[in-house]
This record gives structure tokens, sequence and C-alpha cells, in this order.
């Protein structure tokens, strides 16, 4: 039994499981009582509030958060499922695809993601191809929150220095003395 089964209940099924570390987890789960695919991921309990701003934040461009709750001390997250490739997928395998309207078409679908998340003080942190997915009707959601953090405004910096390299803000690791990320 893999530290994910105890969390399914009698109110999921496993469909895959993505991801299965100590640290956390991410699965594709059936929910029998709604009747729908979903992700479930694991966080640290210290993120729950900002899951609670993002489930909240009821914004199409990002996965709506179905349910939040604590086990083992440990933030259970049940959201919804994502049906489409990430922008990554997209620009590796299928790059002519890619035209100006097209492109402008995600840019300003992920500004409109972006402005309720910066109003909330949410700083999501690792936006990267990987991290945008695109559905068959091409629209954009922004996946993965898990170092997303809530804006602090009396911090001079960030006090963990993580992100991509490449796509990360430098004060994300603490280059430069230009304060945290905002």
């Amino acid at each position: 039994m893999t530290a994910f089964n105890k969390f399914l209940g009698d109110t999921y099924d496993l469909v895959d499981l993505i991801k299965d570390t100590e640290k956390d987890f991410v699965a594709l789960i059936y929910d029998k009582h709604s009747k729908r695919l979903c992700a479930m991921k694991q966080r640290d309990l210290h993120s729950a509030k900002l899951y609670k701003l993002l489930q909240i934040c009821n914004n199409p461009h990002i996965p709506q958060i179905y349910r939040l709750f604590e086990r083992d001390g440990k933030l259970i997250i049940i959201e919804e499922h994502i049906d489409g490739q990430s922008l990554e997928e997209l620009l590796d395998y299928q790059s002519s695809i890619f035209n100006e309207k097209l492109v402008l078409n995600f840019f300003l679908q992920l500004c409109d993601c972006l402005e309720p998340l910066h109003k909330a003080n949410i700083i999501n942190r690792d936006i990267k191809p990987s991290n945008i997915m695109l559905t068959k009707d091409n629209s954009v959601k922004l996946i993965d929150f898990g170092i997303a953090r809530i804006f602090k405004p009396d911090s001079l910096a960030d006090t963990e220095f993580l992100g991509t390299r490449g796509y990360a803000a430098p004060e994300q690791f603490g280059l430069f003395d230009v304060g945290q990320s905002d």
C-alpha cells in the first residue's frame, strides 16, 4: 500500500498514480459521488491558506479546487482534472500549430489568469511551459501552485530559493538585491 492509498477512502478510486514520493503525491482519481475525474495532491499543511484563497478565486484559467482536507499533518487537495496538453509538449511535438493569433490568445488568457491571482496577493513563482495546460478548445489553465506563496508586504526578500532556472525571477534565487518575488 502506498502512502496515497490511505487518502482514497470510499469516495475515490485511483485511476493513475502520477507521482508518489515521501514528500508528496499527485494522482488522477475518480470521484464516485460527483462522477468525475479529479486530481488529488498532497502539500504541506502550511500551504492551506494559499489553497483556500485559490479555492475562492473562481478563475476559469486555474483548476477548480473541489475539496481541501487534512490527513496525517498534510493538506490533501481534490481539484479539477485538466484534459489537455502542456504548452511544453505542444512546443516540442506540434510547434507548427502556433501562429501569431493563437499565441496572442494564449498570452491574453494567461494575463486573465494572473490578474486576479495578484489581486489576491498570490505569487505563483513557477510559470513555465510545462505548467501551462492547453485544453482541446484552446483554453489556458495554469497548474502547479506547489511553490506559490502569498505576498508579504513587509518582507525584504524571499525566504526560500525556489523555481526553475530560465523561468523564475532572479529574486527567487537570491540574485541581486531586488527584494522578494512580487
